[in-house]
Parts: structure tokens; C-alpha cells; sequence
């Protein structure tokens, strides 16, 4: 292989720039016969050799990688414009390969088990997705095949991680598509409706709600968990972290309960099934697996009853004491007008009492209008 990797200069990482010294004297320079078993190896092999190969195939001897030694193989490999391969170069893993066997357990199964549930059994994983390399390679032979599949249709898989929505648009596209009667026109947005898109695009940013939204491998559940959650909340700009996570939870719980619909749902058409065989043994399974299947669905409902219930008590109870604290607030600034509006008659009685005993101070001084009010004395007058 000559030349497969061309680059300027050889990318030496920080912790090998400084060599470290060795114990016995180092060689000056590669030999010709040196430099010839270097290129050998990197012509032989079907990928980059490591930096350790290239240097033990030098010198016939195992040297550190920042001693002289790997210093001078690193310059004739930058000299002749190669680069070995390093630990964190990235190396994709290859397809992988069904067995004749595997692709029969597939094609028998993909009617009643899950991507998942098949990927887990034929790999002995337990924690594989159906988005894992191999639940992907079940996908595809179940595509390619056109395998009937009624458990989970495999164009329903999400591919990637949640993508939540970054501008004002993007949030009240979510809303209008989840709640029919939002009533928001983004070109005639209240200050409220305002404060509660950028409140709920906050909400949807949270790492926690991100974190259970891609633990949903189907595009059904996803849109579902987001539904519940942006319905839950649109209107509400004020919520604290602990009920954004209650209300995650919530959201969540909708999800079990619909999962375990479906599962009633597949245990009465495999009852069906078990009443015409004539199997009495597995319908009596079958029923004692409904009736749990039942009993968990009631719970989870009284779950989302009681957490919604209790969101609600939550809230208005934060909002009455919010509302009271304005009050108060709104009653002092009331009473500080009244104060001052007091303080303003006052002033102007004061002025007006001053006023007249000015004008009285020069009537006095009129003998005919004293001869007229005679009798009237001045604090009579004023007091009046």
C-alpha cells in the first residue's frame, strides 16, 4: 500500500513532544535496511500500522513512543507523507452478518416480538435498542424481505436524538399542532402568550424531559410523550422546576397507560385465538395476564389522576398567595395616595385660612367696613 494517507506534516500530540531519554545511546538516523522494513510493513498491511509496529519493525525491538527511537520513525513517516494509525483514530464497526438461523427466528417471530425484543434474544444483550447496530440489521431484512410485521411497522422507528424546537416559531407550531383551540397568531401575540412560548421552549430544552423523549424508540410514543406534555403546559409560563418535573412524569405516565392498552389489546386476539383452538390451559393464562395487564392500566390512570390533581392544588395555591401579595401591595400603594391626597387638602386649607387672614388683615384698616361688620371679631371670621 504506498502513500494511502497524504497529508503536509505529521500531527504530534502534546504528550510527546518533549522525548523521553533512554538508557542506552540512541541511533542518530534510520538506516536504509530500517526505512526499507517500515515501508514493507505499511505496504503489507491492509490499514495504517500502529506507531509501536512500525517501531518494533525497525528495530527489532519494542521502544517507547517518545523516546528517540519513535522520534525518528515519526519523521521518516512525515517524510514520505504517512500517518500511522492511533488509538483515537475512529474505526466504524463492519455490518453485521445474520445467520441462516437468526434470519428464520426473525421471519417466525416478526409478527408477535418487537425489533428490540428479538435484537436482545438472538444477540444476548438485554439492554439492545431497536435502533442499536443490530436491532438495525433485523430492520433491514425485514425491509428488504417484506416481512409482515404487525407488532411495530419498522418506518415508525425514530432515527436520532430529539430535536426541540430553538425559536418562538418552531414553539408555536408545537402548540398549534397539539392544541386545537390555542388561539395563538404569532403576528398578534399578547405579552402573556409571549411569556409562555419562551417559558415553553425552556420546558422542552430541559435535559430531563430531552432524556426520556429519546428512551421512545417509536416515532408514535415520541409524538405522543410531546403531545401530553406541550397540552399539559402551553398555558402555563409559571411553573417551578419540581412541577416541570411532575409534569414530565405526567406526561410519562400517559405513555404506560397506553402501552398497556395495547397489551390488553394483543392479549384478547391471542385469547380469541387460544377459544378456538380448544386450549383451555393458555386462556386461563392468557386471562390471569389481562387481569394484570387491567389492574396496572387502573393504577396508572389513578397515578395521572392524583399527580394532576395535585399540580393543580399546587399552582392555586401559588397563584392565591401571589394574587394576595399583589393585594397587599395594591392596598398600600392605595392607602400612600391617600395619605398623600390628605396631606394635599390640608396644605391647600392651610393655604386658603392664610389667604384670608391677609385680606382680613387689610379690611381692617377700612374704617366704613369696620363700621359695617362691627361686632364680627377676626377669629370669628376666620373660624367661621
Amino acid at each position: 500500500m504506498e502513500n494511502p494517507i497524504i497529508q503536509q506534516a505529521l500531527d504530534i500530540p502534546a504528550e510527546i513532544q518533549e522525548p523521553t531519554k533512554t538508557v542506552e545511546d540512541a541511533p542518530v538516523e534510520l538506516t536504509g535496511q530500517q526505512q526499507a522494513n517500515i515501508l514493507r510493513l505499511w505496504n503489507e498491511s491492509k490499514s495504517p500500522p500502529s506507531l509501536p509496529e512500525l517501531i518494533k519493525i525497525a528495530f527489532d525491538k519494542a521502544y517507547d513512543s517518545r523516546s528517540k527511537h519513535g522520534l525518528l520513525v515519526r519523521k521518516f513517516l512525515a517524510s514520505r507523507q504517512l500517518k500511522p494509525k492511533t488509538t483515537t483514530n475512529y474505526i466504524p464497526k463492519g455490518k453485521i452478518e445474520l445467520t441462516e438461523e437468526q434470519k428464520v427466528y426473525v421471519r417466525k417471530n416478526a409478527r408477535f416480538m418487537k425489533i428490540s425484543e428479538m435484537a436482545q434474544t438472538l444477540f444476548q444483550k438485554p439492554m439492545l435498542g431497536a435502533t442499536s447496530q443490530e436491532g438495525r440489521t433485523i430492520m433491514e431484512l425485514i425491509k428488504d424481505e417484506n416481512i409482515e410485521q404487525e407488532v411495530e411497522n419498522v418506518n415508525d422507528i425514530s432515527d436520532g436524538e430529539y430535536k426541540y424546537p430553538t425559536t418562538p416559531t418552531r414553539v408555536i407550531s408545537r402548540i398549534n399542532k397539539y392544541v386545537n383551540k390555542s388561539g395563538i397568531d404569532e403576528d398578534n401575540l399578547s405579552n402573556n402568550q409571549k411569556r409562555n412560548i419562551a417559558a415553553l421552549m425552556g420546558y422542552l430544552k430541559n435535559m430531563r424531559f430531552r432524556r426520556q423523549m429519546n428512551s421512545y424508540e417509536k416515532i408514535e410514543d415520541r409524538e405522543l410523550f410531546e403531545d401530553s406534555f406541550v397540552r399539559y403546559t402551553w398555558d402555563k409560563g409559571d411553573l417551578t422546576e419540581e412541577e416541570v418535573d411532575q409534569y414530565i412524569v405526567l406526561a410519562t405516565e400517559t405513555i404506560i397507560s397506553t402501552s398497556i392498552l395495547s397489551r390488553v389489546e394483543d392479549l384478547k386476539k391471542l385469547l380469541s385465538h387460544a377459544v378456538d383452538e380448544d386450549d383451555s390451559k393458555i386462556s386461563m393464562g392468557l386471562n390471569e395476564a389481562m387481569n394484570v395487564a387491567q389492574t396496572e392500566y387502573n393504577e396508572s390512570i389513578k397515578r395521572q389522576q392524583n399527580l394532576l390533581k395535585d399540580l393543580k392544588v399546587k399552582r392555586s395555591d401559588r397563584l392565591n398567595k401571589q394574587i394576595k401579595e399583589s393585594a397587599s401591595i395594591l392596598n398600600l400603594v392605595q392607602l400612600w395616595k391617600e395619605e398623600e391626597s390628605r396631606k394635599k387638602l390640608l396644605k391647600l386649607a392651610e393655604k386658603k385660612k392664610e389667604a384670608l387672614g391677609k385680606e382680613l388683615d387689610r379690611l381692617e384698616t377700612m374704617d366704613q367696613l369696620k363700621a359695617t361688620i362691627y361686632g364680627i371679631t377676626r377669629e370669628e371670621i376666620l373660624n367661621n
